[in-house]
């Protein structure tokens, strides 16, 4: 991947919210990284919206194929191997028992990933909701990392989701890498890390097509 001349990402610091607008990735992305982490050796689960039971494959529409970038070659295609780390489906309730429960139930988990994070809250009288799940995401990734000596956390979401109006507190347990997509050639996207004390300016830190 494309390294960015400014500083790196912050691999430690909070739960890693990555957005943008819909259909642009999102979840092909994260499971390109679950696959990847999964490679490395890591135990990976990935948390999905939905009844306990249902489909345990994302609906074809959230999966939007990526091309390798032409200097990095970068994400790579992982066509049906993303089945090698465990997945389930639960509600916000459930969400917030599991990530609290994740001591007890599974001591192996290094990499925990969350797709359509707004998904979980049905509107903006939810927002309480929304802190404490990110709280106890916060305490989930700090007990993996004391566990296992990795702890990772990643949600995703979408730019225009209600919950993201709050950014300034979201920033408390969250940084944010946005999909920006080419003014010019609408099928490149930019991901951009947002600078805490100044949202509107971004480090851009790859680059990858997705069509």
């Amino acid at each position: 991947m494309k390294q960015s001349s400014r500083k790196p990402l912050r691999e430690d610091h909070g739960v890693l919210y990555l957005h943008g607008p819909r259909d642009a990735g999102q979840t092909s992305l994260l499971l390109q990284f679950g696959f990847s982490q999964a490679q490395a050796g890591r135990n990976v689960v990935l948390v999905m919206c939905g009844s306990a039971g249902a489909s345990q494959q994302p609906a074809a529409s959230q999966i939007v194929p990526l091309t390798p970038c032409a200097n990095c070659q970068m994400p790579v295609q992982t066509g049906e191997d993303n089945g090698i780390w465990s997945r389930i489906h639960i509600n916000s309730a459930e969400l917030q028992h599991f990530l609290c429960s994740l001591h007890v139930v599974d001591k192996e988990t290094s990499v925990l990933l969350v797709e359509g994070f707004e998904r979980f809250f049905s509107d903006h009288s939810h927002m309480g909701s929304v802190y404490q799940t990110l709280a106890y995401l916060m305490e989930a990734k700090e007990y993996m990392k004391t566990a296992t000596g990795s702890g990772v956390a990643v949600v995703t979401g979408n730019t225009d989701a209600f919950l993201l109006r709050d950014r300034p507190l979201l920033r408390r347990w969250c940084r944010f890498l946005e999909i920006v997509p080419g003014t010019e050639e609408p099928d490149v996207y930019t991901l951009r890390e947002e600078v805490e004390d100044a949202a509107d300016v971004r480090e851009d830190v790859a680059r990858v097509q997705s069509r």
